[in-house]
């Protein structure tokens, strides 16, 4: 049987198209969240931010974002406040800016190195 290539929460590597993709998971919770008001849609909100930003490679913020959605008692989110909500609103938005800044790097450098493979290939040839 065939192994998946990636489970959820597992660190991504920037510059795949999987990285991007999770930066574009993160600011799509990041406005749901803005649009929110119900207290169990926001907790569930919280805990998917957290697991992207755990798979961006952001570990201490992913712990923060899951902390803030706090216990549940009797399967329900307690006191979820706006305050919180603007708190991971704003985590969300540096870290995916982190984040892009990090992919585009990576893009970058695996650019450069196949042109310079191709200069290589065409010297040779």
């Amino acid at each position: 049987m065939r192994r998946r290539k990636n489970y959820p929460g597992d660190p991504r590597t920037p510059g795949t198209k999987d990285y991007s993709l999770i930066l574009g998971n993160l600011i799509g919770y990041r406005n749901q969240l803005m649009k929110e008001t119900d207290e169990q849609k926001l907790g569930a909100l919280y805990l998917k931010v957290a697991e992207k930003l755990k798979e961006l490679g952001f570990e201490k913020n992913a712990l923060a974002v899951k902390k803030k959605a706090g216990r549940r008692k009797a399967g329900k989110f307690q006191d979820i406040t706006s305050k919180k909500t603007e708190s991971v609103i704003s985590i969300a938005t540096k870290k995916w800016a982190d984040g892009k800044a990090r992919n585009d790097e990576a893009k970058e450098a695996k650019k450069k190195e196949q042109d310079a493979l191709k200069k290589r290939g065409q010297a040779s040839a």
